[in-house]
């Protein structure tokens, strides 16, 4: 997912981000997305957001790639 956000000088090499409810961020186009860098056991709170995107670009993130946007339904 292409994150923008204000708060990069928290985001260190060898830490992890949590998005929790991305999908449906995603989906809903929601400008503020809460996420939480996880480093050492702790937790801290950031904003990310993904842009303008197009209602087919959020539908190909939704799906996870573009290979699972065009795959048939089984």
């Amino acid at each position: 997912v292409p994150f923008l956000t204000k708060d990069k000088e928290k985001l260190e090499k060898g830490c992890y981000v949590f998005v929790p409810g991305l999908r449906k961020a995603v989906l809903e186009g929601n400008e503020d997305i809460k996420a939480y860098i996880i480093k050492g056991g702790e937790a801290t709170q950031i904003s990310l957001s993904i842009g303008g995107l197009t209602p087919d670009e959020k539908k190909v993130l939704a799906a996870g790639c573009l290979i699972n946007y065009y795959r048939p339904e089984a």
